[in-house]
C-alpha cells in the first residue's frame, strides 16, 4: 500500500492523502463499471437450447389468446366473420372455436333480426355492433330531415357511418315497397323551408325560388331539368320527395 501511494505521489505529483484518496476510487470506479455485466449474468439465465425457446413462444401465444381486448376494431372484425360465415354453419362453428376472444362477448350471442328502417327507433338500431347513442340519433334525424329513406344506398349519405355499420344496414334494414316518403311541396314553400331538405340546400333552394319568379310555378320534373344545379343524378335522387302542386 505504501508502495503505491509513492508512486502515485511520485507520478501524478500529488499530496499523501489525495495518493490515499486515488487508491480508495480507483477500486470503486472498477467495480461500478463491471457491476451491469455481473447483475445480468447473475439473474438472467441464457436460454440454453430451443425447447425452451419453444416453450416460451407457446407461452407469449397462450397469453396473447387469452386476452380480451373489447374494441371497434375487433367488433368490425367478428361482424365481417359472422356475415361471410352465416349460411355455413360448419365454417361459423370453425371461426367461432378459432376465435374465442371475439365471440365470447354477450353483445354477439344475441342474433339481429331485419327491421324496417323507415320505423326503427334508437333502441332497434343500438342492436347493432358499431351503433350507440350518438349514431342512432343521427340515423334517425337524417331520416326525419330526408322524409324517409327509398333507398339503402342513401345510408352512405349519413356522416360518420363506418364500413361495418354500412355493411349491417345493408344486411339488416328493409325498405317496404310500397313505402312512400314524406314530400315536399315545391310551389308552396319559400326558400328557407325549401333549403332545410338534405337534397336541396340552401343554393338549389335559391335557385327553385328564382325559377318560380320567371316562369312561374313549376308543374313537374320537366321545369326541374332547366335549372342548372340539377343534374341526372340529383334528379333521381331528389324526385321521390318533390310534390307539384299548380
Amino acid at each position: 500500500m505504501n508502495r503505491l501511494n509513492h508512486w502515485i505521489r511520485s507520478y501524478f505529483g500529488f499530496s499523501k492523502s489525495e495518493a490515499n484518496g486515488m487508491i480508495v476510487l480507483i477500486p470503486l470506479a472498477f467495480s461500478l463499471l463491471i457491476s451491469p455485466y455481473i447483475y445480468q449474468a447473475w439473474v438472467f439465465k441464457p436460454i440454453e437450447n430451443q425447447l425452451d425457446i419453444d416453450k416460451l413462444d407457446s407461452l407469449v401465444a397462450v397469453m396473447k389468446k387469452n386476452i380480451y381486448i373489447d374494441s371497434a376494431q375487433r367488433r368490425e372484425e367478428f361482424y365481417k366473420a359472422h356475415q361471410f360465415a352465416k349460411f355455413n354453419t360448419k365454417r361459423f362453428e370453425k371461426i367461432e372455436r378459432e376465435s374465442p376472444v371475439i365471440y365470447s362477448h354477450r353483445k354477439f350471442k344475441r342474433k339481429l333480426e331485419m327491421f324496417d328502417i323507415n320505423v326503427a327507433d334508437t333502441i332497434t338500431l343500438k342492436e347493432i355492433p358499431g351503433i350507440g347513442p350518438t349514431i342512432s340519433k343521427r340515423i334517425i334525424k337524417y331520416r326525419e330531415s330526408l322524409g324517409g329513406f327509398v333507398s339503402k344506398n342513401q345510408f352512405k349519405d349519413i356522416f360518420g357511418l363506418q364500413d361495418s355499420v354500412l355493411l349491417a344496414l345493408d344486411t339488416l334494414a328493409v325498405i317496404e315497397d310500397d313505402f312512400i316518403p314524406k314530400q315536399i311541396e315545391v310551389n308552396t314553400l319559400n326558400e328557407h323551408e325549401l333549403s332545410k331538405h338534405p337534397y336541396i340546400g340552401r343554393s338549389l333552394a335559391r335557385s327553385i325560388i328564382a325559377y318560380e319568379f320567371q316562369h312561374g310555378k313549376m308543374q313537374g320534373p320537366s321545369d326541374l331539368e332547366n335549372i342548372k344545379l340539377i343534374d341526372s343524378l340529383r334528379m333521381i335522387k331528389i324526385l321521390p320527395y318533390l310534390k307539384f302542386n299548380p
